[in-house]
């Protein structure tokens, strides 16, 4: 009942006034408004980090109301996990806002330009101030809460490697010394000089202006490389086509694809099974709050 009465409260108190902006959610004692909505939105773009397991990042591929829908969700729960922050009355210093603030100016030429860049997303260096302070709140309650609580033990990460131990191999890799030709003809008259000699070298250093070396890994290669992992050591490709150059690639040495040991493999492990425990944490502490939490979202008009 107290919680309804809350909710009447902040809507008439904000009828009273005149709210400027719509109210699109309640959460508890704080509303969320159109504008906010909107804020967040831009600043998502702005590429601040966001503390939320939740809810993946929003995909910027999806349509406005679907953005607007998944931003909202994620508003619910940052005002949900800020409002535990200030319970826990942590403060966070001005200098900390002012740091974060002149790394993002150092990226522009000048502090007009940083501002003009903001006004076009719709923000003020004020709302940005601001939305820095919550998320740096929520990373300190979210540690508090959640990350200082997790633990991995030796024991989960052997038991890990040893139920998924396909999942940590290294890949197959080669190392190459390849030709690279803007010209097709060439490419074409390099490959057949490779064909005709017994001499790989002798021919490698002929084109030594076109040379270059490296090391490819079969599980980062691109599609158009396959032929290169199908080789045997001294032994050349055809000229592949790579972002409108021609390349003739000499397989130097094979690194067959091999098991990783235990040693080698577990601070991945940790890291997975760190992140498992961390989204699980995450979701369950959201859901208690949530259902302890005055939540009202309003119908779209």
């Amino acid at each position: 009942m107290k919680k309804i009465f809350t909710f009447l409260v902040i809507l008439f108190i904000c009828n009273i006034a005149f709210c400027q902006h719509k109210i699109v959610a309640v959460v508890n004692d704080d509303v969320i408004t159109d504008k906010e909505l909107k804020d967040f939105l831009n600043i998502t773009k702005f590429n601040l980090p966001l503390e939320s397991a939740a809810i993946n990042d929003i995909q910027m591929q999806q349509t406005y109301e679907q953005e607007k829908s998944f931003a909202l969700q994620r508003l619910v729960e940052d005002r949900l996990i800020i409002q535990e922050a200030r319970k826990s009355e942590i403060e966070i210093p001005e200098e900390s806002i002012d740091k974060q603030i002149e790394g993002f100016l150092a990226q522009f030429p000048s502090r007009r330009e940083f501002e003009s860049y903001l006004a076009e997303k719709g923000l003020t260096i004020s709302s940005l101030r601001k939305k820095i302070e919550e998320q740096t709140l929520m990373r300190y309650i979210v540690r508090l809460k959640i990350r200082d609580k997790i633990a991995i033990t030796p024991y989960e990460i052997t038991e890990y490697y040893k139920g998924h131990s396909d999942e940590f191999k290294s890949p197959l890799r080669v190392d190459y010394r390849a030709l690279k030709f803007t010209q097709t003809f060439k490419a074409y008259q390099a490959h057949e000089e490779l064909e005709k000699s017994g001499d790989i070298g002798a021919v490698l250093d002929k084109y030594k202006e076109n040379r270059v070396s490296g090391t490819l890994s079969q599980k980062e290669s691109r599609r158009e490389l396959e032929e290169i992992f199908l080789l045997d050591e001294n032994k050349f490709t055809s000229p592949i086509s790579l972002d409108a150059e021609l390349y003739i690639f000499v397989i130097d040495k094979k690194y067959p694809e091999t098991q990783l040991a235990l040693d080698e493999a577990k601070d991945r492990i940790w890291e997975i099974l760190y992140q498992n425990k961390f989204q699980g944490l995450m979701k369950d502490w959201l859901k208690d709050l949530k259902e302890t939490a005055l939540i009202k979202i309003m119908p779209a008009s």
